[in-house]
């Protein structure tokens, strides 16, 4: 299927090694998506929305936006608008 969004590692080189997952430590990781290249970039960001969701439930994490300041449901809402200029923008083009 369609790669919906990517999250890399704060720690260089930012990616995971898939052997040892089960015991990384990282001071956080980053989640992020290109909303152009997206087919359907409102549901892309649902889905992302909820895996943050997950991450924060399971590992006790603390949620920043782009510019490290802590997420706010009025950030979030800021971004499901930003997503849907973008689906109106692939809508328009084809």
């Amino acid at each position: 299927g369609q790669v919906l969004f990517s999250m890399a590692n704060l720690v260089n080189p930012g990616t995971f090694d898939l052997n040892t997952m089960k015991t990384i430590t990282t001071p956080g990781v980053t989640l992020f998506m290109p909303l152009d290249d997206i087919e359907d970039p409102i549901s892309a960001l649902e889905v992302m929305i909820q895996t943050v969701d997950t991450l924060v439930e399971k590992l006790s994490l603390n949620v920043m936006d782009e510019s490290r300041s802590s997420m706010t449901r009025q950030t979030i809402d800021h971004y499901r608008q930003r997503a849907k200029k973008a689906s109106l923008q692939q809508s328009n083009q084809h």
